[in-house]
């Protein structure tokens, strides 16, 4: 597969994922399949000198998520076009609300944030920390709250 077919393919599933409610074996296996890839490349990524640039002015802002999630956030931010710096140029709906602003209408997310939360099934003693996306919207899809 050409590598522009398979961004296109890794954007729909990560889309998909995103917005419906509930999903087959296969496409949960595409997408966490193609999120290891990217999270794979978010890793080697950390150690270039652009991403260690964006990484430390993203922490000299004050934002303290994790040095993955920062890239991993940039990645998907270059591939969108949107300038500027993951969790200070791209925020959740919540934070962008908390600074006085408002998701435009219509607008959806195309950058996707990853925490990392411990889950365990009941009766079951060994603990799993799995990936929990969040959507982040960029300040051109905001507005300012009249």
């Amino acid at each position: 597969m050409d590598p522009s077919a398979k961004r296109s393919l890794q954007k729909s599933l990560s889309i998909i994922f995103f917005m419906k409610k509930s999903y087959t074996p296969e496409e949960k296996k595409a997408y966490f399949q193609n999120f290891r890839l990217n999270w794979v490349k978010a890793k080697e990524l950390a150690e270039t000198d652009k991403y260690k640039g964006i990484i430390a002015e993203v922490q000299r802002q004050g934002i303290t998520t994790s040095v993955y999630s920062i890239v991993y956030a940039a990645m998907q931010m270059e591939e969108a076009g949107f300038d500027g710096l993951p969790h200070v140029d791209c925020k959740t709906f919540a934070l962008w609300k908390k600074s006085g602003f408002a998701v435009k209408k219509g607008e959806i997310s195309r950058v996707k944030g990853v925490s990392w939360v411990n889950v365990s099934d009941e009766g079951d003693t060994e603990k799993k920390v799995l990936p929990k996306g969040y959507a982040l919207f960029h300040r051109s899809q905001v507005e300012p709250i009249q």
